[in-house]
C-alpha cells in the first residue's frame, strides 16, 4: 500500500515539474515573441526616420500593414490559455517584417542616391539658366508674364535648396522640377528673342564702318543700343563715351509709332534744341523718319505687319532728363544733363548719327559673360 502511495506521489511530482518544464518554456517562447515585436517596432521607426516611407513607400506599407496583423495575432494568441498559446504565425510574420525592412532599405539606398544625382544635375542646369538669364536675358523688354514666370522659378529654385539641405530629398526634386519649368521657359523665351535680335548683326557691322570712315571728316555719333553707350568719334576712335537710356521695347528696330522702339539705322541731327524748345533739358531732333524708314513702313504696310491707320511716328530725339536706370522712352535716347551739355557743344546740324543693335557679336557677348548695360 505505501508502495502504491508512494509511486502516485512521484507521479505527481513528476507531472508537476513537467508542467512547470511546459510552462516555463512557454513564457519563454511569449518573452521571445515579444521581444521580435519590440525588435520589428524599432526596424519600422528607424525605417520611418530614414524615410523609407518617402523612398520605399510600398515595401513600409506592407511591413506596417504585416506588423499590425502580428499584433492582432498576438493578442488573440495571448488571451487564451498560456499551455494553449501558439505563436509560430506571430514568428513567421516578424521574419517577414525584418527581410521587408532589409530589402526595402537597399532599394531606399539606390533610390537616395538617384534622386541625389537627379539633384545635383538638375540644380546644376537651373542654376547655370538663371545665372544666363541674369546676365543677357534680364535687361530685355521680356513680357511681362515670362518676368513673372522667371521670378517666382527663381523663388522655388532657393526653397528646393533649401528643402534639400534639410534631407527633404523628394520635395526638393519637385520643387526643382517645378522651378526647372519656369526659369527654363523665360529663359528659351529671352535666348530666342536675342538669337532672332542678332540676325541684323551684319548690317550693324556695315553701319559701324560706314561710321568709322565718316569720323575721319567730321564728328559722328554712334550708338550702341545693346550696350547702352553713346559713342563720338573722330578720326576712327571714340572721344567720348556717355551711358545712354532707350525706348521702354528696345529691341529691333522701328515700325510705326507707338511701339516705343529705338530706331535703327544712319540719321542727321535736324535740329538743336533748348530751352522751352524742349522739356527734356536739351535736345537734338533727328530726321526720323528716313527714306528707308518710309519705305519700310510702306512695304510693312502692304504686307499686313502693321495696320494700315498706324502712323510712322516723329520726334525721335538725342536728350537730356536721362539717368533713370531703366529704358523708359517712347523711342528717343536719353543722356544725363551733364553728358547732354558735353554733347550739345560737340555736334552741330547735319551731324551724323549712326544707331545699331551692338558693336559686338552675340558670340563676343557670350564670351565676356553679360549684356548688362552701363548704368
Amino acid at each position: 500500500m505505501k508502495r502504491i502511495i508512494y509511486l502516485g506521489i512521484a507521479i505527481l511530482l513528476m507531472g508537476a515539474c513537467f508542467l512547470v518544464f511546459l510552462l516555463r518554456n512557454k513564457q519563454e517562447k511569449h518573452a521571445a515573441i515579444f521581444r521580435q515585436l519590440a525588435a520589428a517596432y524599432e526596424s519600422l521607426s528607424t525605417a520611418r526616420s530614414n524615410q523609407l516611407n518617402h523612398y520605399a513607400a510600398d515595401e513600409f506599407l506592407l511591413a506596417e500593414a504585416l506588423y499590425n496583423e502580428a499584433l492582432a495575432k498576438c493578442k488573440h494568441q495571448s488571451d487564451k490559455w498560456i499551455l494553449r498559446r501558439d505563436y509560430s504565425e506571430v514568428a513567421q510574420l516578424l521574419e517577414k517584417i525584418q527581410l521587408i525592412v532589409s530589402d526595402a532599405g537597399v532599394r531606399a539606398v539606390d533610390k537616395i542616391q538617384r534622386i541625389n544625382e537627379d539633384y545635383q544635375k538638375q540644380n546644376s542646369e537651373v542654376g547655370q539658366m538663371i545665372h544666363r538669364y541674369e546676365a543677357f536675358y534680364s535687361h530685355l523688354p521680356l513680357p511681362e508674364e515670362v518676368r513673372a514666370g522667371f521670378v517666382k522659378g527663381r523663388l522655388i529654385y532657393d526653397e528646393a535648396g533649401l528643402a534639400y539641405s534639410k534631407g527633404v530629398l523628394n520635395t526638393a526634386q519637385s520643387l526643382m522640377n517645378r522651378s526647372a519649368a519656369l526659369v527654363g521657359g523665360a529663359y528659351y523665351f529671352g535666348d530666342e528673342m536675342l538669337k532672332d535680335y542678332f540676325g541684323a548683326h551684319e548690317e550693324w557691322r556695315r553701319l559701324n564702318g560706314e561710321a568709322l570712315r565718316a569720323s575721319f571728316s567730321q564728328k559722328v555719333i554712334l550708338i550702341d543700343k545693346v550696350a547702352r553707350i553713346l559713342y563720338v568719334y573722330k578720326n576712327g576712335k571714340p572721344v567720348h563715351e556717355m551711358a545712354s537710356e532707350l525706348g521702354s521695347n528696345w529691341v529691333g528696330d522701328k515700325y510705326r509709332e507707338g511701339d516705343m522702339t529705338t530706331p535703327e539705322g544712319k540719321y542727321l541731327v535736324s535740329q538743336k534744341k533748348e530751352g522751352n524748345r524742349t522739356i527734356y533739358y536739351k535736345a537734338l531732333l533727328l530726321n526720323y523718319p528716313n527714306e528707308q524708314d518710309k519705305q519700310r513702313f510702306e512695304d510693312n504696310k502692304q504686307k499686313g505687319l502693321i495696320p494700315r491707320n498706324a502712323s510712322i511716328g516723329s520726334l525721335i530725339e538725342i536728350h537730356g532728363s536721362g539717368g533713370r536706370g531703366v529704358d523708359w522712352t517712347k523711342g528717343c535716347i536719353a543722356l544725363e544733363n551733364h553728358d547732354m551739355d558735353t554733347l550739345f557743344r560737340l555736334v552741330e546740324v547735319n551731324t551724323p548719327v549712326y544707331i545699331v543693335g551692338s558693336l559686338k557679336s552675340l558670340n563676343e557677348l557670350y564670351n565676356i559673360g553679360s549684356i548688362r548695360p552701363r548704368r
